[in-house]
């Protein structure tokens, strides 16, 4: 037998049993396991998306802070400035100063902190799986159906100003004209086609693309093009804003960028608010501009009638929403998505500061009770 061979202990050798090293595990305890510990260099779970309901209030409450604090500063500007400086307040360079300085100085950065603890707990927004690339052919359409857009808005908005001059005597006023008309075309050029496209533009395509578009695409353009609505604050822009602000949320969804937002807003404001004071005294160019805004809404509506899904999607989506209202199924946005949109104390405080907004622009404007 070789000499390192160890023989068998013998049944009356006892065995101890092995001692637990520090490479040994100890045996588990009766009872369930206990859950294991974090580390002190574990991840930390992400805190749990707000509920829609949530911040949508938490959009209204932003809003509403904006426009108080945009009116407030906008005050104060312009008295300090008609104390001071008298000269710049006589035309309307003065008041576009003050406006801008008020919005993006004080209100715009007030609502983006308010936000900014709702965008920390939120998804990243989402982006298109194949973003749309601009083309000029495709610019084009859109420029069309942007003035097409503008100028039903523009209709609706005159024909109620029509009907509340009829019925309370007054006379239909447009503040914004009047802007325009007392400021020098550099200035309009400046404050109403550059500083307001690219503010606008990261106010209601950028801040809120990224607070209302992890809640799904409709969410974000009917919350959002609403706000841009009451963001105007009159009855001439309202309508029209409105509908300028679907087409530019779409446009945000399509691309996944904000830049071409800003372009096609900018160039519509050119064509709205600079390029009819530059041709008024010119009547052949006048009458040309106006042949060339009705074919650019002829254009707009073609291109608008084929962006229209097929018939057979269409009846499609509506067959697979009875089929889950039949089955009992929640959507993303819960139940009852509407109320959870605007029945919560942030939108209720945007309404009602809208509300007060245009009745107050509008009695100015129309001279009612003077």
């Amino acid at each position: 037998m070789p000499e390192d061979f160890t023989p068998n202990p013998q049944p009356d050798q006892p065995i101890s049993p092995p001692q637990p090293g520090p490479d040994t595990l100890s045996p588990a305890p009766d009872g369930p396991a206990a859950p294991p510990q974090p580390g002190p260099d574990a991840p930390l779970a992400p805190p749990p998306r707000p509920s829609f309901r949530k911040t949508c209030s938490r959009v209204g409450v932003s809003f509403s802070v904006m426009m108080l604090l945009f009116v407030l500063g906008q005050s104060v500007l312009i008295g300090l400035l008609d104390a001071f400086f008298p000269r710049l307040m006589r035309g309307s360079v003065g008041l576009w100063l003050c406006t801008d300085l008020a919005l993006y100085g004080l209100g715009a950065p007030a609502a983006f902190l308010l936000l900014r603890g709702s965008l920390r707990r939120l998804a990243p927004a989402p982006r298109p799986a194949r973003p749309a690339r601009m083309t000029l052919p495709w610019a084009g359409r859109l420029f069309c159906l942007g003035e097409l857009l503008m100028t039903a808005g523009n209709l609706i908005g005159l024909g109620i100003l029509q009907v509340l001059a009829h019925w309370t005597g007054g006379q239909p006023g447009n503040a914004v004209a009047q802007v325009l008309d007392g400021s020098s075309m550099l200035a309009n050029l400046f404050f109403c086609v550059l500083v307001a496209a690219i503010g606008e533009e990261l106010l209601f395509r950028e801040l809120l693309f990224r607070a209302l578009a992890p809640y799904g695409e409709r969410a974000y353009l009917l919350l959002s093009a609403g706000l841009f609505a009451a963001f105007h604050g009159n009855l001439n822009q309202i309508p029209y804003a409105f509908l300028l602000g679907l087409l530019l949320a779409w446009l945000r969804c399509r691309t996944g960028q904000v830049r071409w937002g800003m372009l096609l807003h900018g160039a519509i404001n050119f064509c709205g608010g600079i390029l009819p004071y530059l041709i008024m005294d010119h009547p052949t160019l006048t009458t040309a501009w106006g042949l060339a805004i009705l074919a650019f809404c002829v254009v707009g509506a073609v291109y608008l009638a084929h962006m229209r899904p097929p018939r057979a999607l269409r009846l499609a989506a509506r067959q697979a929403a009875r089929q889950a209202a039949a089955e009992g199924a929640v959507g993303p946005l819960g139940p009852h998505p509407v109320r959870q949109a605007l029945c919560n104390p942030g939108m209720i405080a945007a309404m009602i500061l809208t509300v007060l907004m245009v009745v107050l622009m509008t009695v100015s404007t129309m001279g009612i009770g003077a």
